[in-house]
């Protein structure tokens, strides 16, 4: 599992999104539901609109899922 953080390069509708956490698995596919959580929560809602909130949140969730890879768990 690795995190990595967009480019410049990503934008939805005219609004780039340079810094969202991307969580990418070991199939070199986004982790779910982890992905859905992050757009739903810093793109959809616009409650968190800071990128330093963006990759905290971001490191927070990679900890946990890593942690969980990590250990076999679901």
């Amino acid at each position: 599992m690795r995190l990595i953080f967009a480019t410049k390069d990503l934008s939805l509708a005219g609004r780039s999104f340079e810094g969202f956490p991307l969580l990418v698995g070991s199939d070199g596919w986004p982790v779910e539901p982890v992905q859905s959580f992050l757009r739903h929560i810093l793109v959809e809602s616009g409650e968190a609109r800071s990128e330093l909130t963006w990759e905290a949140y971001g490191r927070r969730l990679y900890d946990y899922f890593a942690f969980l890879e990590a250990n076999g768990l679901g």
